[in-house]
């Protein structure tokens, strides 16, 4: 025991020394460590900012779209509305050029009937004049 006394006498210091140094050393990785967090909470509130403007960009951009969207299918709907008024209006007149060609039909089924008749009249004519000559 004697010997110890004298070791811990004569280190005393040099223990005291030493744990002073390792406290020392713990309190300076504990505010290494605390900076540290905080850095890493700075990355981090930085990187939040960060992503929140790149969120509202993107909504921007899908906004802009939806407009975009929205303005290209009012187009397509006049664009179908005026393809549905050309075919009709092309039926109308393949409609009316069916009618056309039924009249033509017609009055060229008439002006056969009509020639037809003139020859009638012209056969019953020479015979009414042949006949009024014997009278």
């Amino acid at each position: 025991e004697a010997d110890q006394r004298d070791f811990l006498n004569d280190n005393s210091d040099q223990l005291a020394t030493i744990i002073r140094t390792k406290n020392q050393v713990i309190q300076d990785l504990q505010v290494a460590l605390q900076d540290q967090g905080r850095e890493g909470l700075a990355q981090a509130v930085e990187s939040a900012r960060t992503s929140a403007l790149e969120v509202q960009r993107l909504w921007g951009v899908v906004q802009d779209l939806q407009a975009q969207l929205g303005s290209k299918e009012e187009q397509l709907k006049a664009a179908i509305a005026s393809q549905e008024q050309q075919e009709q209006q092309q039926a109308a007149g393949e409609a009316s050029a069916a009618q056309a060609q039924q009249l033509q039909a017609a009055l060229a089924d008439r002006d056969t009937k009509l020639q037809a008749q003139e020859q009638q009249l012209q056969i019953y004519r020479a015979e009414n004049g042949r006949q009024a000559s014997q009278l």
